[in-house]
């Protein structure tokens, strides 16, 4: 089972929407998942993607389905005719991503995440230079 389906989806837009956007075709709902998805794993190198995502119903972290639903949502109104009103839809969207790159930067700290595991061999490295010297002329 995804980590995000078009169930999830219906949290923030209803199905009859979903289905007028995609003209009943689920296969586009499935790639706008598949590209939120994609681009949220970007955000995580620090983070074991695969058991993160491999996670299932209660297990998965509310603020990531919500971030990866709203990003998903965007993705699929960009099929939407240019007089509807997608606003709230991207700004979601925008507040997603910021809070993908708060994660990335480690000022947010998702809670019971899997962590990369540390290579097995450190390895030491040092660097130092000269004191810093003042010229005079």
């Amino acid at each position: 089972m995804p980590y995000l389906t078009k169930a999830d989806l219906t949290t923030d837009i209803y199905t009859e929407d979903i289905d007028a956007i995609t003209e009943g075709n689920d296969n586009d709902v499935t790639a706008a998942i598949n590209k939120a998805i994609g681009e949220a794993q970007g955000y995580f190198d620090r983070y074991d993607v695969d058991a993160l995502f491999a996670r299932t119903g209660d297990d998965r972290d509310p603020i990531l389905v919500g971030s990866l639903t709203a990003i998903a949502l965007q993705w699929l109104t960009r099929k939407c005719p240019a007089n509807q009103n997608v606003k709230q839809i991207r700004d979601d969207a925008a507040t997603a991503r910021v809070w993908l790159r708060r994660v990335q930067a480690a000022e947010v700290k998702p809670r019971g995440w899997p962590l990369i595991a540390p290579p097995e061999k450190a390895t030491f490295f040092h660097m130092s230079s000269n004191p810093k010297r003042g010229n005079h002329f």
